[in-house]
This record gives structure tokens, C-alpha cells and sequence, in this order.
């Protein structure tokens, strides 16, 4: 089915998937090749960036970005590819063996001589040919780059400053560039170093792509280390080189937790797309000569080496405009809140670009279903409920519960003291809390709750199984129901459920006594507003929620007092006043307190 509105259009895979030997780019294979990249001595892991807050605005659980500008001087993953796979070919040139040859060992006056008579050639737009001019300075060979018709000469320039290349830019088109190449090749005996492949030209194409593993290998290092494992992943592409090892790479890592695999595309360049919507399994290519600001994703014709994996393992295709690349660039040049900002191009930026187009546009709405953008799953993924759930196993247990959302008023009161608990509950959005009555009329507030947590859950078993207190929403806010014995079937099936359970309750259990401690440990105002400041602030910021009249409820004192005591602390320098009601804590004053 073909979905599309103005940036962007989504086709979903119609192939019947079947296995494929990929084990040229597995696990053993990325941890050869990043032992040869850690030779390098400008190697170092690019950063897997969180971006929490925008993750957060479209209630999904997590969105992880490979942030290559830092990868060597290059800023871009190319360098990744380029530098291995002219490893490899050198390796070959002077009779040695790679999985013993060091790099030292190459570099060393013994084949000095021998590595300057070598001569590379390829065609780019862009980074590919920065990687190669710089890996020919790297290695002491000598590089020739030919751009396509149209490259900007700030590009060229770009490759002239890596690496020792000679630069030239063609009035061909890109498909053509890379037969002119080609020819160049055969007339002076140089070496094509290409990023595509064609029968008879296979060998470097897959050092290629063996080489950008080094970018895959990270990134499941560093998931693991959180416990995460992805649920989606977005590749741009332009012959599809990158994107089918990545592919390859983590369908062969995750084995039957395989991600959602979404291949982005120019529209203006969209073969890989246009082969999926023929759907007959062949590659075909898009003619002419084509212009985007996507660069990087200039080519007409897909890499036939790896056109199979693509076509056997990708789920979604996306075509997309240049306002697609724009929007992507703009997301992470503005990051909001504590999300790192990216520096990016276009072509990077393309597959933010298009999962925010997905993400915003109500005519997406039935194919984010088909890709499982389910943003409800992707939210309970913070829940303690479903830790260690990624969201499409949340997606699947949900369905068996017979869940409701349903939506409340700012005041409104959700529950009374003493009703029966006869559903799981989570805030999904919006705050409530918990207040309780005295006998002169005074309210207490017992507790605050905010989005992701989890109601009641220690009265949800047992002999008495209702609501100890009222439940009143403190902003417009929105709660997941489903049904407890539906649940109770779930968390029997599955240990990671049934563990999460048991970790919930008692972490509730153990918060209740931490409150009792607190109302009769700390006597004067004073105490409990550095308590409530332990307890409560986040990266050194502490705000006090809902309102100061909520928390003097909560303390049973009067709100003159307690802001007058606050006021106090601003004044020995223990809180500053920031905006927006957030105050900033100096920590060394506090902790002088010994509080």
C-alpha cells in the first residue's frame, strides 16, 4: 500500500521475506573490522545520541541517533567503508595476509615505496570521496575523484583538503560518472575503490560494506549497555550500500527480534523505492540526471551486491522531498530541553526527516499502524509495568487486555476514597494526586503522581482492593485502563512481567515508608523542604509541584509559612531562584545541611 501526503510517500514491502546467508556481515566479521579501525589513531566511537525530549513530545519510548560528524576528520561514516576496504586491497597488492597484518605493519618503510606507485579512483557526491582521499593520505597512495554534473565546488574542495585526491567534477550524471571511472581505471591501471557493485566488480564493494559494520558494531554495544533493543530502524540510502550491511548486520544480531526496517530515499533518486513498487524482485534504476540537496543519496542505479538484502528484509520504503531533509536538519540543529544538538546534511537528516513526517501527519495514521509506530507501546516502554519490553511485545500484550484510554479534566476528581480497584491504571499524560480528608475538612496531600506511573498497584491484590485515597487530576490529563485479570493471566506467562510486578510494588511499599519516615522524623518546615528537595530535583534544579499551595497541604502547614521558609534558603544561598518557578540548588550549601 502506497500512503503519501506532500514531503513524503510510504510504500510497504508486498515481497514474501525468505532467509539469506548474511553471515558476511555479522558479528565476527564487524569485530574484524573494528579491530583494524582501532588502529587508526584518529578511531574513536561516535556518540549514540538520546534525544529524550523529542522522544517524549511524540510519546515515544526512546530515539537513538548514530551521530557520525564525529567520526575521524571527516565527519561522516564514509571514511568507515573506504579505509578498510583499501586495507584489504593493499593487503592484496603486496601478498599479505589481513587477519595478521597490522597497520603498523603496512605503514612501515619496508612497503613504503611500493604504496605510492598505487593509484585509487572512484566516483562521489560527496563523502564517499572524502573517505578515499583521506585513507589514500592514510595508506601514502595517490587518489583520482570524479563528482557528477551539478556538485557544488565547496564539495570538491572539501575532498581536497582530507586527502591528497585530485578532484575533477564531470558534466555527467552520477550513473555515468561511475562508468567514466570505471574507464579511467582500465586506461591507466588504477584501482576502483567504488561504493556499488556490478557483475564482475563484488570483492571491494563488500570490503565496503564490511567496513561501515564498525558504525553497526557500536551501536549494539551501546544498546545492550542500556538494555535496549530497537524496535525501528530508519536507514537512508543511495545505492544502498550502507543501508543493506546495516540491514544485514542486525537481522543477523537480533535473529528473531529483527527490527522495522525503513529504507529513506530523494525522490528525486528514488530507485530502491521505485524497484520495491514494481515488487517483481529486480533493481531497476531511475535515469537522467537527477538533483536534490540530499547529495549523498544522488544515485539512480542500487548496489546489485546488495539489492537482495534490501529487497528480502527491508518493511517500509520512503521517497521524500527536500523539505523532508529540511525538517530532519531543523530537528536537530533546535533540540529542545536537555536533547545534544546535531550537526547534520541533508542526507543524514533525511531519516529524521521521515519519521517525523510520519509521526506528524494525520494522514499517516493508518500506515504508522502498519509500521507499528504504535506511540502508546513506545510510551509504556518507560513504564515500570513493561521494563525490558520492547514495543512491539507491549503492542501484542496489550491487545489481550481489553485496554481503554480515557480522558479527564483539570480538578477532576478520578477516583473517591474506598472505590473498588478493578482495573490496572497508568497516567499516561498530564499529573493527579492522591489527597485525603481530615475530620475539621482540611485536605492532606498524600502523594503526587505524574505520566508513567502506575496506580494502586500494591491494592490491586488481596483482601481489600480499593482506592485509599481521592484521586483528583491536577492538569487536563489522559489514563490506560485494562483488565487486572487479563493482567494477572499476562504476568504468568511471562517472567519479565511477573518481576516487573514485584519490583513495582515493593519499590511503592518502600516509598509509603519513606513518607511515614519523613512526616515524623522532620519536624520544622525547614527539614521537609530539604527533604522534598533530596528527593525530588533533577540535575541540580529542583521545582515544587504542583503548586506551593499543593505542597503546603502536603507538609499541613500555611502557604506564608512555607514560602517564607523557602525565601530563607534563597537567602543563605541553598536555592536560587530560576525561572518558570524552578529553582537551582547549590549543592555544597545543601549538603552542609547533612540532609
Amino acid at each position: 500500500m502506497d500512503s503519501k501526503f506532500e514531503k513524503i510517500k510510504v510504500l510497504e514491502s508486498s515481497n514474501t521475506k525468505k532467509e539469506l546467508d548474511i553471515k558476511l556481515y555479522g558479528d565476527e566479521q564487524a569485530k574484524d573490522v573494528l579491530k583494524f579501525h582501532k588502529q587508526i589513531e584518529e578511531y574513536k566511537k561516535t556518540p549514540l545520541v538520546c534525544l529524550s525530549n523529542l522522544a517524549s513530545k511524540w510519546n515515544i519510548g526512546a530515539i537513538y541517533v548514530k551521530d557520525e560528524s564525529k567520526r575521524f576528520s571527516l565527519n561522516a561514516f564514509k571514511g568507515l567503508g573506504g579505509s578498510y576496504a583499501m586495507f584489504r586491497i593493499l593487503c592484496d597488492e603486496l601478498n599479505l595476509n589481513p587477519d595478521t597484518t597490522s597497520l603498523n605493519d603496512l605503514l612501515s618503510e619496508k612497503y613504503k615505496k611500493r604504496l605510492e606507485q598505487i593509484e585509487f579512483v572512484t566516483c562521489t557526491d560527496g563523502n564517499h570521496g572524502r573517505g578515499v582521499s583521506w585513507a589514500s593520505g592514510l595508506f601514502g597512495c595517490k587518489a583520482h575523484v570524479y563528482m557528477p554534473y551539478g556538485t557544488a565546488e565547496v564539495r570538491a574542495e572539501a575532498i581536497r583538503k582530507v586527502g591528497p585526491a585530485e578532484v575533477e567534477i564531470t558534466d555527467l550524471s552520477y550513473d555515468d560518472t561511475v562508468k567514466y571511472a570505471l574507464e579511467m581505471s582500465k586506461k591507466y591501471g588504477w584501482i576502483l575503490i567504488q561504493d556499488t557493485s556490478w557483475d564482475g566488480y563484488e570483492k571491494i564493494p563488500t570490503w565496503i560494506i564490511q567496513g561501515y559494520l564498525t558504525m553497526a558494531y557500536e551501536i549494539t554495544e551501546e544498546l545492550e549497555k542500556l538494555n535496549v533493543i530497537p524496535t525501528h530502524i530508519f536507514l537512508q540510502a543511495g545505492v544502498g550500500s550502507m543501508a543493506g550491511g546495516m540491514i544485514a548486520y542486525f537481522v543477523e544480531h537480533y535473529k528473531n527480534k529483527k527490527p522495522i526496517f525503513t529504507i529513506v530515499e530523494s525522490n528525486i533518486a528514488d530507485c530502491i523505492y521505485r524497484s520495491a513498487e514494481i515488487g517483481d524482485g529486480k533493481s531497476y534504476s531511475v535515469g537522467g540526471a537527477p538533483t536534490t540537496i540530499m547529495a549523498g543519496l544522488n544515485c539512480g542505479t542500487t548496489c546489485s551486491l546488495i539489492w537482495p538484502i534490501i529487497w528480502n528484509y527491508t518493511d517500509f520504503y520512503i521517497s521524500g522531498s527536500d523539505e523532508m531533509a529540511v525538517d530532519g536538519m531543523r530537528a536537530y540543529a533546535f533540540n529542545k530541553g536537555e536533547d545534544l544538538k546535531i550537526i547534520s546534511g541533508e542526507s543524514g537528516a533525511s531519516t529524521m526527516g521521515a519519521l517525523l513526517g510520519v509521526l506528524a501527519e494525520p494522514s499517516m495514521e493508518e500506515m504508522k499502524k502498519k509500521m507499528k509506530i504504535d506511540e502508546l507501546s513506545q510510551f509504556l516502554t518507560q513504564v515500570s509495568l513493561f521494563k525490558g519490553l520492547n514495543a512491539l511485545e507491549i503492542s501484542e500484550y496489550l491487545s489481550k487486555t481489553g485496554f481503554k484510554i480515557k480522558n479527564y479534566k483539570k480538578n477532576e476528581t478520578v477516583f473517591f476514597r474506598g472505590d473498588a480497584l478493578k482495573k490496572v491504571i497508568i497516567i499516561i499524560g498530564g499529573t493527579a494526586h492522591g489527597e485525603m480528608q481530615k475530620f475539621n475538612g482540611d485536605t492532606i496531600i498524600i502523594n503526587q503522581m505524574k505520566s508513567g506511573e502506575v496506580l494502586a498497584s500494591a491494592f490491586l491484590f488481596g483482601k481489600d482492593n480499593i482506592f485509599p485515597v481521592d484521586l483528583v487530576t491536577l492538569e487536563n490529563s489522559k489514563f490506560l485502563f485494562f483488565s487486572k485479570e487479563k493482567y494477572l493471566n499476562l504476568i504468568q506467562t511471562d517472567k519479565r512481567l511477573l518481576l516487573n510486578f514485584i519490583n513495582e510494588i515493593s519499590n511503592r511499599s518502600q516509598h509509603l515508608s519513606k513518607r511515614i519516615w519523613f512526616n515524623f522524623t522532620h519536624k520544622t518546615i525547614e527539614e521537609k523542604i530539604l527533604s522534598y528537595i533530596k528527593e525530588n530535583s533533577e540535575n541540580g534544579k529542583i521545582k515544587f509541584l504542583p503548586s506551593i499551595s499543593a505542597l503546603a497541604k502536603r507538609f499541613e502547614v500555611t502557604r506564608p509559612a512555607l514560602s517564607r521558609e523557602i525565601s530563607n534558603l534563597c537567602k543563605r544561598n541553598i536555592l536560587t531562584k530560576g525561572e518558570n518557578g524552578i529553582y537551582l540548588i547549590n549543592s555544597i550549601n545543601l549538603i552542609e545541611k547533612n540532609i
